[in-house]
């Protein structure tokens, strides 16, 4: 896995750098849009959220590479505007009430 060039996120390149600092890279992205395009044109390696790639593991366009050393966890916050102006959305108040409930201990 070393020896492929590796995408990185600039997004995330401190992390990149003090985390993996053995992977030699030759692209910068910003967005996991653009790093798909990467992937896909079958030259680099780079990282994507297994929910994301899924869609092209599954139909054999992109292949996860089994290295453990090369696999971390990211933690994700819920976040929206508390502006008083900004319109609430009737499907943001019907999936916040389906996240909270799955976050519920009994729930899993």
């Amino acid at each position: 896995v070393l020896k492929y060039p590796f995408v990185m996120r600039g997004y995330r390149q401190p992390f990149d750098e003090e985390y993996f600092p053995a992977l030699r890279y030759h692209a910068t992205i910003n967005n996991m849009e653009a790093m798909l395009v990467m992937l896909l044109s079958g030259g680099y390696v780079g990282f994507l959220p297994e929910h994301y790639a899924r869609y092209w593991v599954e139909r054999s366009e992109l292949k996860p590479v089994e290295c453990k050393s090369l696999v971390y966890r990211s933690r994700h916050q819920w976040a929206t505007s508390i502006s008083k102006s900004a319109p609430k959305a009737p499907a943001f108040a019907a999936f916040s009430k389906v996240f909270e409930r799955f976050l519920e201990p009994d729930a899993r």
